[in-house]
């Protein structure tokens, strides 16, 4: 791993994160030590408190949930190629900053209380919570560039891969959209009713997670997929960019078949050693074979098509 392209940043990322949180965090309680009591409030139900901890035993609780998580994420993203990396590197990012700000500022925010009963959590602190997991997400993505393999010389299309052929100054683009499954309506219903069903049962403001959720599968429902002199884009509301392959990255193209479980393990953009994909359903997909060895699958209808216009725009480009 520390040989990859960029695998000794990505650690020092992955570890660094909750390691800073986890001082940060473990500083300011200890400068708060005699103000808290003894015993505090550790997990809130819709009735209130229903279960406490000594306070140190909540600082410890606090501290391995955020580090044991943030290194598990970390260690699963060593296998992942560099964008994958590079992915899960903001993943650790916002869990760790989430998780921080959330434990020890629910711990903090019990400072001057004598009855653990009493004690309550702000809204307030679920935004905190999620700007600062923004904020280090964002730092540990510009913390991360994909450093590319070295890539194979070129090589000829394979002469059984379908291709289309045009002429020198033709430009040659095609334009579709990654398949539609029929889950996701099913997903969708699902979170409004847990939306309301949190903000009722236990505050409004709980109704920020599941709002959250519905506007990323929003916006990958049904990304475009743009085949052009560039390469394949994967793109989402023309700003969210999924998957991005570059031409002179690309060996050849071809018609391919996933299952989504059994081949990746579940839906939406998917990482395993040496393969991407963007998954939205079994059955066909375009499959791209990478000059430094990794694969990229896109769900989507006329894969045929979309491999032969890459296919004839890379063939076009080894003879220039």
């Amino acid at each position: 791993m520390r040989t990859a392209p960029g695998g000794g940043r990505y650690l020092a990322t992955v570890l660094g994160v909750p390691v800073l949180v986890v001082v940060l965090g473990i500083g300011l309680v200890s400068a708060s030590w005699s103000q808290l009591p003894p015993e505090v409030a550790s997990h809130w139900g819709p009735e209130g408190v229903d279960r406490t901890q000594s306070r140190l035993a909540f600082t410890v609780t606090a501290v391995v949930i955020t580090v044991v998580l943030c290194g598990l994420l970390g260690l699963v993203g060593c296998l992942l190629p560099a964008d994958g990396r590079r992915v899960m590197a903001g993943v650790v990012g916002a869990l760790g900053g989430f998780l921080g700000v959330l434990l020890f500022g629910a711990l903090l925010g019990q400072r001057g209380i004598t009855d653990p009963s009493l004690a309550t959590l702000s809204p307030w602190l679920f935004v905190a919570a999620i700007l600062v997991g923004a904020a280090l997400a964002a730092v540990a993505w510009l913390l991360n560039p994909v450093v590319p393999r070295p890539k194979a010389p070129p090589v000829p299309v394979p002469p059984d891969a379908p291709r289309v052929t045009h002429g020198t100054g033709e430009r040659l683009v095609w334009f579709g959209w990654t398949a539609s499954a029929r889950w996701v309506g099913w997903i969708a219903l699902a979170l409004v009713l847990l939306g309301f069903l949190v903000a009722i049962t236990a505050a409004p403001w709980a109704a920020i997670g599941p709002a959250i959720a519905i506007v990323l599968l929003l916006l990958s429902v049904h990304p475009r997929v743009v085949v052009d002199a560039e390469g394949l884009r994967v793109t989402s509301a023309g700003f969210v960019r999924w998957l991005t392959v570059p031409l002179d990255d690309i060996s050849y193209a071809e018609r391919s078949e996933l299952h989504a479980l059994r081949d990746f393990g579940g839906l939406g953009l998917r990482f395993r050693t040496d393969e991407r994909a963007f998954v939205t359903r079994s059955g066909e997909a375009l499959r791209i074979v990478q000059r430094d060895g990794t694969r990229t699958y896109v769900s989507m209808d006329d894969a045929d098509e979309a491999a032969a216009v890459l296919n004839g725009l890379v063939a076009r480009d080894v003879r220039s």
